[in-house]
Order: structure tokens, then C-alpha cells, then sequence
């Protein structure tokens, strides 16, 4: 059923009455999320607006969230970069990156400039549905504005591409991030030996690769165990942990067979000698 809800359009005074010249907007949405209605008439219009904005957003309500904002821009109402960030993340949450776009352009084409937290709601609506190169092509626009990317920036683009087994361009914006003066953790590196798992047939001499130069850069081996468990098999990430733990200790006699050993999905692993490091007596 259509529901109106009543946003004040203009800014009340202490004492909470709207100043002259200034009125209450109705808005047709459907349906008026129950979040929604804790707004009081006591709030500027700013902040009423910005209110049930993030309530539809909350809600799952894309449409209602759309039609607020469009009712804003035609009656001559600033939009803030908030409320547009608000709008856009709502529609990369609801898994729809052509309609998140759709409201960037918008945004710049109102006179409101993308920040840092606008192109990384793009740039998670097109990881969440697989568009690896969505998502590259919006880091790309983010640089070419001058906005900095940041880890999530980052993270994000690497998780997308190690589900495609991209392991090359996953280490380049590895390389990216440590070039702009980010850290590399452990979460990057999970992304990496995911990549390598997801390759055909698994990049092993990479990923043990991976885990060496985690461990040598002092950060927690045994977050990315899960990864390595599925990127190289279960016994073999467990003579890894082994040699981790006891460094003096000898080498299962079966890593080779372990190596060579067909992965539980059926395929055949990548024939490689054991990692120098790793497999060090």
C-alpha cells in the first residue's frame, strides 16, 4: 500500500516551528520503512532528510531512498555528499553496481564531488557481484579524480579477483598499496593464496610463496590456514604448520606424495618441489 511521509524541507527554530517561507514536504513512497517514522519535527530539514534516507537504506528500501532524493533535487533542496553516499551505498547493498553508478553520475552532475567512501560503495557493488573488471575500472576513475584509496579500497579489489584466480593482478595491487604507503595483513595475503587456489590447477609454488613472505614480515601465519587448507590440501598445509611450529623438526617423509596428491575437488594439483623455506630441514 502507498504511505506518505512528511520531511520537513526547511529548518525549524528553538522552538521547534518551521520558519516563514519554509514547508513540509510530503513524499510518496512505498512503503514508509517503520525505522523511518522515529523522526521527529524537531530536527533541521538537514537532518530529517539524512534520517530517513539512512532508515530506508537500513530497511532495504531502495526505491523509497531513490524517491526522496529526487524529490529533494526537483523542489531545489541541497543534497549533501552525505546524502548521497547514503543513496549510493544502499543500492551497492542491495547487489545493484548499474544503479549505484547511475547515482554517482548523478552526484557529479548535481555539482557534488565522489569522495573516498563513494567510489568504495561502487567498488564493493561490483565485487559483490563478480564484475572484477567493474571494480578495477572504478579504482581507476578514483585515481584519475585524485581520492586516495585506502585498505578497503584495496581489500575489497583483491577479494573479487582471487575468486577468479587472478593471482597476478592480485599481487599487483598488493604492490599498489605498499607503493601509496599502505601496510600489507593478513587479510591481503588470504586473498593471494586464495588466488592461488582458484587457479587451474592450484598455483602451490605461489602460495607457499605467500605464506613465506607473510611469516617473514611478522604477521599471523595461522589467519590464512583456511585459504591455504583449500589452495593446497589439508596435509599439506599441516606439515607447513608443523615446520611453523617446530622449525628443528624433520620433514614429513611423505611431502612429496602430499604434493603430488589429487585436491578433494577431484583435479590434479601443480606438480612443485617443496617450498626452499618452508621445507627447510
Amino acid at each position: 500500500q502507498v504511505q506518505r511521509s512528511s520531511v520537513a524541507v526547511g529548518r525549524v527554530d528553538s522552538s521547534h516551528t518551521l520558519r516563514p517561507g519554509l514547508v513540509v514536504a510530503e513524499v510518496r513512497v512505498m512503503p514508509v520503512p517503520k525505522a523511518g517514522r522515529k523522526f521527529a519535527g524537531n530536527e533541521s530539514g538537514d537532518d530529517a532528510a539524512l534520517g530517513a534516507l539512512k532508515a530506508f537504506a537500513h530497511d532495504g528500501n531502495v526505491d523509497g531512498s531513490q524517491e526522496l532524493l529526487s524529490h529533494m533535487l526537483s523542489t531545489g533542496r541541497p543534497v549533501s555528499v552525505d546524502m548521497w553516499n547514503v543513496v549510493i551505498h544502499a543500492c551497492a547493498s542491495s547487489k545493484q553496481p548499474d544503479l549505484a553508478e547511475q547515482q554517482v553520475w548523478k552526484m557529479v552532475a548535481s555539482g557534488v564531488q565522489p569522495t573516498l567512501v563513494t567510489y568504495n560503495s561502487v567498488i564493493n557493488a561490483c565485487a559483490s557481484c563478480g564484475d572484477a573488471a567493474g571494480a578495477e575500472r572504478w579504482l581507476q576513475r578514483m585515481s584519475d579524480s585524485g581520492v586516495q584509496p585506502n585498505e578497503v579500497t584495496y581489500g575489497t579489489i583483491c577479494k573479487v579477483l582471487s575468486r577468479m584466480g587472478m593471482v597476478s593482478r592480485v599481487r599487483d595491487i598488493m604492490a599498489k598499496l605498499e607503493a601509496d604507503g599502505g601496510t600489507l595483513n593478513e587479510y591481503f595475503y588470504a586473498s593471494l593464496i586464495s588466488a592461488c587456489g582458484a587457479t587451474q590447477p592450484p598455483d602451490v609454488a605461489s602460495a607457499l610463496s605467500a605464506v613465506d613472505d607473510l611469516a617473514s614480515r611478522g604477521l599471523r601465519v595461522h589467519s590464512v590456514r583456511r585459504a591455504l587448507d583449500r589452495a593446497i590440501g589439508s596435509r599439506r598445509t599441516a606439515e607447513i604448520f608443523r615446520k611453523l611450529t617446530h622449525p628443528a623438526a624433520p620433514l614429513d617423509p611423505d611431502w612429496q606424495a602430499a604434493a603430488l596428491a589429487p585436491p578433494r575437488s577431484g583435479g590434479a594439483w601443480q606438480s612443485a618441489a617443496p617450498h626452499r623455506s618452508l621445507a627447510a630441514a
